[in-house]
């Protein structure tokens, strides 16, 4: 099944499975995280970037396109998990 949504609201299209950027014509398609790494083109198209995404770039991290997998990354990133001796923030 096929849903097409348009929206302006990039916190929505960051769950999405694919993104296009249109301006009277297909600016960019790809995946959110393609989409949504390229904070010049957002900004180029009056588009914001996802608070978490501008979060995770500003880390240095991967980009997320959801809370379980921005707890993954982080506790990777953290080297915290079941088997980790370091304490949980």
């Amino acid at each position: 099944m096929t849903i097409l949504i348009a929206t302006h609201d990039t916190e929505l299209a960051l769950k999405s499975d694919r993104v296009m950027i249109l301006n009277r014509k297909i600016i960019k398609e790809g995946t959110p995280k393609e989409i949504f790494s390229d904070l010049s083109l957002l900004r180029k198209n009056g588009l914001d970037t996802p608070q978490i995404v501008r979060l995770f770039i500003e880390l240095g991290l991967e980009i997320p396109t959801n809370m379980e997998e921005a707890v993954k990354i982080i506790k990777n990133y953290l080297n915290i998990g079941p088997t980790s001796s370091k304490p949980c923030l």
